[in-house]
């Protein structure tokens, strides 16, 4: 025996035994709150929302029962409930550490863009980068990425990449102006 259902309507993987601190998993349908998975992890106050519906607000969400700290909407649009965005960064797993070359003058040729998304029907207006001619300047910030639903590929951005170019770009800047400060300082 490899899962189980239990009369209770709980589902066991792995085990035989029904253990209450083991999570919970529902698969809801369209008749309930929407089509999907939903997990608890039980004893925890955590549980998860998994869901493939254009019609549920949020596409996964994570909780502890009292706020939402992390969800996707069915817009994309990714919000969390400290306004923090980590990366791994740790020395221990970095090798050929260098500084970083001069980011100014080719940040300077990234065009920001205004715009709306075709399929939007509010057509709200984003701001942003078109990644065709952010990839001429910077190719390594950009990736193709294969879409189920469509059966082609598309072009991502990988935005988080341009905090520590920005953070390069503004050294370079804070530089500049000291230099000028020393040139107006000695006249």
């Amino acid at each position: 025996e490899r899962m189980r259902i239990t009369s209770g309507g709980n589902v066991l993987i792995g085990t035989s035994t029904e253990i209450a601190s083991r999570f919970k998993m529902t698969i809801l349908n369209q008749s309930s709150s929407g089509a999907g998975i939903y997990i608890d992890a039980r004893n925890t106050s955590d549980a998860a929302y998994i869901s493939s519906s254009p019609s549920i607000y949020y596409h996964y969400y994570a909780d502890n029962q009292s706020v939402i700290k992390f969800y996707v909407l069915n817009n994309g649009d990714v919000r969390n409930a400290n306004n923090s965005y980590g990366a791994i960064s740790d020395e221990r797993i970095k090798e050929n550490i260098v500084d970083a070359s001069p980011k100014l003058s080719d940040l300077l040729k990234v065009k920001i863009r205004n715009y709306n998304l075709i399929d939007d029907d509010n057509k709200t207006k984003q701001i942003g980068v078109i990644a065709q001619e952010l990839e001429k300047i910077f190719p390594g910030m950009v990736s193709e990425e294969y879409q189920k639903v469509t059966d082609t590929t598309i072009k991502t951005v990988k935005y988080s990449v341009f905090v520590p170019m920005l953070i390069k770009a503004i050294q370079e800047q804070q530089a500049q102006i000291e230099e000028l400060r020393k040139i107006i300082s000695e006249k």
